[in-house]
């Protein structure tokens, strides 16, 4: 049961990283003198370039090592820092803009 659990959050981890760096979702615009703004979606690896694969691997190899070793542990130091990486995301997320 454990190791299906294990091996159900490497796969949603891995999905959602995919869909992080592959899916459009950032809008990119852009004008010419004497025409219409024209706005297209892109992904975010296609307007921040490969350095985005790093950014969401971790989370994938964070839910990779309790597969590979098979401690308890592992497992609950992983679970933990994926927490703490979405909480500091939800906080960033809740603060205020500059200006």
């Amino acid at each position: 049961m454990a190791k299906r659990l294990v091996l159900a959050t490497f796969c949603v981890a891995v999905i959602g990283a995919a869909v992080a760096a592959f899916a459009p979702g950032v809008t990119s615009c852009s004008s010419t003198s004497g025409e219409p703004e024209r706005c297209t979606e892109v992904s975010t690896f296609e307007h921040d370039g490969a350095w985005v694969l790093v950014v969401v691997s971790f989370p994938v190899l964070l839910t990779a090592l309790p597969l590979f070793m098979r401690h308890r542990i592992t497992a609950t130091a992983s679970a933990v820092v994926l927490m703490t990486m979405a909480a500091a995301r939800d906080e960033r997320l809740l603060e205020p803009e500059p200006g």
